[in-house]
């Protein structure tokens, strides 16, 4: 078990690098209550609309579930529309 003191936060890190027309992008796989490792193999990154989007995600895993089915009916229903997209579902 993994011991913080209490004032330690930690969250997700989801790191991107995009070179010319490459992207790549990185994150933990861990899903962590206070003390406690709940899941050590979570796909934070996924891949959207046939591998043409990445996203990340960090937070709860519930949320995440959510903001992926949501997101991937806001592309199927816009597909050139990533941007504006993004920004519905920030409303929402």
């Amino acid at each position: 078990m993994i011991t913080h003191p209490p004032s330690y936060f930690y969250e997700t890190t989801i790191l991107s690098v995009r070179k010319g027309n490459q992207v790549v992008m990185a994150a933990d796989s861990q899903v962590i209550m206070d003390d406690l490792i709940l899941q050590s193999s979570v796909q934070k990154i996924r891949r959207l609309t046939n591998g043409n989007i990445i996203a990340g995600f960090s937070g709860p895993t519930i949320g995440a579930l959510v903001f992926f089915d949501y997101l991937k009916a806001k592309l199927k229903k816009n597909p050139h529309q990533l941007l504006s997209n993004y920004v519905d579902l920030a409303t929402d």
